[in-house]
């Protein structure tokens, strides 16, 4: 429950590095789906499926979902903790 004296002297360069690469993941994810789309040219439902059949393709889209979502809820926290102060 207490917050601890080393938590108040964190520098943010975790969270920061953690943005970055979460963010370039994002990027990634993005730029091999529209390239896959792209490339296939799906056209009917039995395309779009087999977009989403290869074990790696599902493997990194649910590591990209899971770190967007960490990354929005470290988004949120940072911009509570900056912007919104308890009036004394």
């Amino acid at each position: 429950m207490g917050v601890s004296a080393k938590d108040k002297l964190r520098s943010g360069t975790r969270e920061w590095v953690f943005q970055r690469v979460a963010n370039f993941l994002i990027c990634l994810w993005a730029i091999t789906f529209i390239t896959t789309v792209l490339l296939q040219a799906p056209t009917d439902m039995e395309s779009w499926r087999a977009l989403f059949v290869p074990m790696w393709f599902k493997l990194f889209s649910t590591l990209v979902l899971l770190f967007a979502g960490l990354n929005s809820m470290l988004a949120g926290w940072q911009i509570g903790t900056d912007y919104i102060k308890v009036p004394a």
